[in-house]
Formats: C-alpha cells, sequence, structure tokens
C-alpha cells in the first residue's frame, strides 16, 4: 500500500475546505461565513506553498499540486507555474530519500459518523482510514482518497484526488450508476449497494458500497463520503446488486481497478 504523506493530507483538507467555501455561497446570503471559510482556505494554501518536503514523494506530490492546479485554472502562466517553477529549483532530490516510511498512523473511521464534520477532521479520517474511503464534491471530483481506495485503481492518493470521477472508472460505470448514487447522497439519502465485477484473472468480486452525505457544523453538504468494502461472506447481505458494463482494456488512458 502506498505511503500517505503529511502533503497528501494537507492537500485534502484544502481541497475539502474549498469545497465547503463553494458550497456556502452558493447557498448561504450572509458573508460572515464566507469570510471564516476564505481565511481558513487561505491559510492551508499558505501552509501548502511553504511546505518542505521530507521525501521525493512529497516533492514530486507538491509538483503534481501545482501543475494540477495550473490546469484547473485554465492558463498557461501565472501562479500555479511559477510555485512549480520555484519548488523544482529550491529542493535538490538527490539529497531526499525516496518516501518517508512510517508518516503516519492509520485509523478506523467512526461507527456511526459524527452527524457533522468539518473540512479538516473529515480529510485526517479518510486519508488515515485503512480501508477503501473517499470523499466526493458536489462537483462529483474527489477530494480525498484512503490508500487503499487509490490502490484499488493501481494509483496514489495525491494523484486520484482533484480527478473527476469519469477519468477514474470510465464513462459507463458514471453514468450508469456513481452519478446517481452520488446525488442521492447529498439529497440524504444514504445508500447502500453491491457491485460485482470481475478482476483480470476473471474471479468474480462482489464489493458493498456504502454513501453518505458529510455535513458541516452549518448544517451544509459539502461532500459525500464512499466506503467499499470486499464482501468475503455473502450471507444474509441484503443489497440492490448492480452490474456493470466490463471495463474497457483498449488503453484509453483510464484508470483500472484491481
Amino acid at each position: 500500500m502506498s505511503v500517505v504523506t503529511r502533503f497528501t493530507e494537507l492537500c485534502a483538507a484544502f481541497r475539502l475546505t474549498d469545497a465547503q467555501l463553494r458550497v456556502a455561497i452558493q447557498t448561504d446570503e450572509t458573508t460572515r461565513s464566507h469570510a471564516q471559510l476564505l481565511r481558513r482556505n487561505a491559510a492551508l494554501l499558505d501552509r501548502i506553498e511553504c511546505f518542505v518536503p521530507a521525501s521525493v514523494q512529497e516533492l514530486d506530490e507538491m509538483i503534481d499540486f501545482f501543475a494540477r492546479r495550473r490546469v484547473d485554472a485554465l492558463h498557461t502562466f501565472g501562479p500555479g507555474l511559477d510555485r512549480m517553477s520555484e519548488t523544482l529549483a529550491r529542493y535538490d532530490r538527490a539529497s531526499l530519500p525516496n518516501v518517508l516510511a512510517g508518516a503516519m498512523r492509520f485509523s478506523r473511521l467512526p461507527d456511526p459518523l459524527p452527524p457533522t464534520i468539518e473540512s479538516e477532521d473529515l480529510a485526517r479520517m479518510v486519508m488515515r482510514a485503512p480501508t477503501r474511503v473517499a470523499a466526493i464534491g458536489p462537483d462529483k471530483r474527489y477530494l480525498a482518497v484512503s490508500a487503499a481506495a487509490a490502490e484499488a485503481y493501481r494509483t496514489t492518493p495525491s494523484r486520484m484526488a482533484g480527478r473527476h470521477l469519469l477519468e477514474v472508472i470510465g464513462c459507463g460505470h458514471y453514468q450508469g450508476r456513481e452519478r446517481q448514487k452520488i446525488e442521492l447522497s447529498f439529497m440524504g439519502r444514504p445508500q447502500d449497494y453491491v457491485i460485482q465485477s470481475e478482476s483480470e484473472n476473471g474471479a468474480s468480486l462482489d464489493t458493498r458500497v456504502r454513501m453518505q452525505v458529510v455535513e458541516d457544523r452549518a448544517g451544509r453538504p459539502y461532500a459525500t463520503l464512499r466506503i467499499s468494502d470486499p464482501i468475503a461472506d455473502k450471507t444474509g447481505l441484503r443489497a440492490v446488486i448492480d452490474r456493470p458494463a466490463q471495463p474497457d482494456r483498449a488503453g484509453d488512458g483510464r484508470l483500472r481497478r484491481s
């Protein structure tokens, strides 16, 4: 399993706070909460920009973060490019270890979840979960991803976060199942269903998926938590079974499930 770094968790907190801010702007008329979230968001971004990598992995994650911000902002030059260039110039890869092992301890999600969770607390919960957990925003982008969830798609949490579900699971699975499940979850209707699929060696895989919306202290839903667990014992399990189409193996660039 990939190592979850301090920088990855910091970026997850930033993305979740940004999602919380966007929802607040869309739903609130008062500016006080907007200002508080803006200050929190700015403080997190300052910590990201001033972050000192302790390994080559963290250095690469910093470069990926600023590169994605540049792409998301739809401009070629600007702060994202400047920060990426500064990061490359400031640190010597040869002086850093490849990976800083043992940087974070895993802890299970609370069950049941608290009625309200603030963005930085949610980032810690997701990033330190030993199981497949992801926080997804209203725009259907991954905001935070556990190491186990990223490994299921043969990638890392830092590379999966910020991507749209379409990029990760493909159009068929997204349009046929996940989009509706996420939207129902954001409407306050928890989801609990089973996905049947096949591994590359042809073995049948059954995975139980649960989705639950996450609200902040003001009652604003800003993320949905997607928890998936492989089913070893199917006795007594009652759920709707979805049968997604076989994954496309034509090399279209989408991430694959293992």
